[in-house]
């Protein structure tokens, strides 16, 4: 089996060195549409967006940290941990969490330490939860979590794992905002460290059984928190 559970789950925690400055801060915000507002037309320079771009007065997103220093919480990386072996047109990023213990610089250097924190067992495919804790020398900065599906990896009679699901509320919204998705923003977005293929080459995109490359949840996620 590809997955070996047991052996993923007992493997030492990876640690490193990681380290961002604005440049970094300035290039995640432009990937999730930072510059333009979704409630009206504005240009680049709106004060508004301008704490996302400019240096001088830089609001670092909570975001950022599923980027920083190494790109979403070393998915790529955390595929050749011990145990696991698996084939990366198979993988989809399917759920994250993330836990900031305090507030963001604009640059630092801490120490990254990733593991395997649990691995479920959903019959037709495989979830890897890799986890992803970041502390510099005031203590910990935040707590990343990916929940990773592995197609076709599932049915080994594992543990299933938590199944909750979220039903959809009544009523109309308090709110509703419209964001436009830029034809290249894939593209803009994997700059800040997500080089998985299904993002950018259509013919790994069709492997995959994607009619085309399709863009990085995690993207519209920073869009959503934005």
């Amino acid at each position: 089996m590809p997955i070996d559970a047991a052996k993923a789950l007992a493997a030492e925690p990876r640690t490193g060195e990681i380290s961002w400055n604005s440049k970094d801060v300035q290039l995640y915000h432009l990937g999730i549409g930072a510059g333009s507002h979704p409630d009206k037309p504005s240009p680049a320079t709106d004060p508004d967006e301008l704490r996302y771009t400019l240096e001088s007065r830089l609001h670092v997103l909570p975001s950022f940290a599923t980027v920083a220093g190494s790109g979403s919480p070393g998915v790529i990386s955390g595929l050749s941990m011990p145990g696991i072996e698996v084939d990366l047109a198979k993988v989809l990023h399917g759920g994250q969490s993330l836990v900031i213990h305090r507030p963001l610089p604009a640059q630092g250097t801490a120490t990254a330490a990733h593991r395997i924190a649990a691995v479920y067992d959903k019959g037709k495919a495989a979830v890897l939860v890799m986890r992803t804790e970041v502390a510099d020398a005031e203590g910990p900065l935040w707590t990343n979590d990916a929940q990773i599906f592995v197609r076709g990896e599932g049915g080994w009679g594992g543990d299933r794992g938590p199944s909750a699901r979220l039903e959809p509320p009544t009523g109309e919204p308090d709110r509703t905002v419209e964001r436009p998705i830029r034809e290249d923003q894939a593209l803009l977005y994997r700059l800040s460290g997500d080089w998985n293929p299904l993002h950018a080459d259509p013919e790994f995109a069709k492997v995959a059984g994607f009619e085309r490359p399709i863009l990085h949840g995690l993207c519209t996620y920073g869009m959503t928190l934005k």
